[in-house]
């Protein structure tokens, strides 16, 4: 089994993150929640100049994790990221039969195409994802400018419940392997765009040099 489909995130993994191998630093994630992280470094978003304020969600529920209220500057952005990654947690429950629309809508460049070709092999592969769905823990990292906001996430899975992956054709989970070092789950930075007024996720970079906590 490819690594793609192996990582569990998300958004998904963790989803992001319970999965073997890989090497510590930072790469681009596609995740969204796509369990499909990928290996390379990425130079392509701006560096965080400041920080702005946020405020923590509550836990998740069964109709998708709350949206939290931070400043006003950068909700909009979140609202975006929180629907996309609600929509994704419950493509991950039935990735055979979901409605991947949500992901043009909420997604845009390569981000958008690995999150799509994640679902494809998912589907193909008779995967699916079950159990409670990650903390996603977002909080408001920089406000670049009106149309660019940087936000983070640390999911964090509930132990009693976990986010993990099965084979829908046999209904046994899917070995992890061995075990990843520093543990996940890892800290995600999460680029989001504005474009006419339509914010979306251009692409996730996650940090895998260390635990995140939430």
């Amino acid at each position: 089994m490819n690594r793609r489909l192996a990582y569990v995130v998300i958004v998904i993994a963790s989803c992001l993150g319970l999965a073997a191998c890989g090497s510590s630093g930072t790469h681009t994630q596609s995740i969204s929640p796509s369990p499909s992280p990928s290996t390379s470094t990425s130079n392509s978003a701006p560096a965080p100049t400041s920080t702005a304020p946020s405020s923590s969600s509550s836990a998740p529920s069964s109709s998708g994790v709350p949206t939290p209220t931070v400043t006003p500057s950068a909700q909009s952005a979140v609202d975006a990221y929180v629907a996309d990654f609600n929509h994704g947690i419950q493509a991950l429950r039935d990735p055979a039969h979901a409605d991947l629309s949500w992901i043009a809508k909420y997604e845009t460049g390569t981000f958008r195409t690995q999150d799509e070709q994640s679902f494809v092999s998912l589907k193909s592969s008779h995967l699916a994802y079950r159990g409670a769905a990650p903390d996603p823990n977002i909080k408001v990292q920089t406000v670049l400018s009106p149309t660019a906001v940087i936000l983070t996430s640390c999911q964090v899975i509930d132990p009693s419940n976990p986010w993990i992956q099965y084979d829908t054709s046999t209904g046994k989970a899917v070995p992890v392997g061995t075990p990843r070092t520093p543990p996940p789950p890892y800290l995600l930075q999460l680029f989001m765009k504005s474009t006419a007024g339509a914010w979306q996720v251009t692409s996730v970079v996650q940090d895998t040099s260390k635990t995140c906590t939430g």
